[in-house]
């Protein structure tokens, strides 16, 4: 590191605790050395978000340093929301720069937990609540019936139709509606987060 960046780096034990002193020519020089020590001692910290390098890919999911020498499981269930065989089906392969999101971090075993799916949540439920204020009318695609309606995905965020909002007409058996594309309106965001969508009230923009 000395010789990278050109700065004098001593290090020093006082009373049990280490202690790093770094001099160099200029500002620059020092600047740069205390980045990269900076980096070396550096934490993940959950909930924050890193854009790392994919370094391995394994069966299960893969393996991203988000820090010099650090990486973390990105497992195959937290990259998307849809159900993956393979981490290649979601486009991603060694060398990638992806940006993910620390979900947990064993302090015992150093072990750092990342997820991109949570990010890809984050960032739709940010275009619900613009489609929300702006009125906008969504695609979707029915995946689950549940009680009193069913689950729709829109743009890659999970949102609930209620029975009567989920089809033109009655519907006895929900599940008849799956699979199918609908246009819709968000009608709700409570105060749980939870999107509640009409396909009724989005027959105007249909017409």
């Amino acid at each position: 590191m000395q010789e990278e960046t050109g700065a004098t780096i001593t290090i020093d034990e006082e009373d049990g605790v280490g202690k790093i002193q770094v001099s160099g020519p200029n500002k620059d020089v020092i600047d740069a050395a205390m980045a990269k020590i900076k980096a070396i001692v550096a934490v993940p910290e959950i909930g924050e978000v890193y854009e790392g390098t994919v370094r391995s890919i394994m069966p299960y999911g893969c393996f991203v340093e988000i820090m010099p020498g650090k990486d973390g499981l990105l497992h195959i269930s937290e990259i998307d929301w849809k159900r993956l065989e393979t981490v290649e089906e979601a486009g991603i392969k060694e060398g990638d720069k992806i940006t993910v999101y620390v979900v947990g971090v064993n302090d015992a075993e150093g072990k750092v937990v990342l997820s991109r799916k949570k990010l890809i949540a984050m960032e739709s439920w940010n275009k619900m609540k613009e489609a929300y204020e702006a009125g906008t009318i969504l695609d979707a695609k029915i995946i689950k019936a549940v009680r009193g309606g069913v689950i729709a995905l829109a743009d890659s965020a999970q949102v609930f139709i209620p029975a009567r909002q989920a089809s033109l007409r009655f519907v006895q058996d929900l599940d008849t509606l799956l699979n199918t594309e609908v246009r819709v309106k968000l009608i709700e965001i409570d105060d749980k987060g939870r999107i509640n969508l009409s396909r009724k009230d989005a027959l105007p923009a249909e017409e």
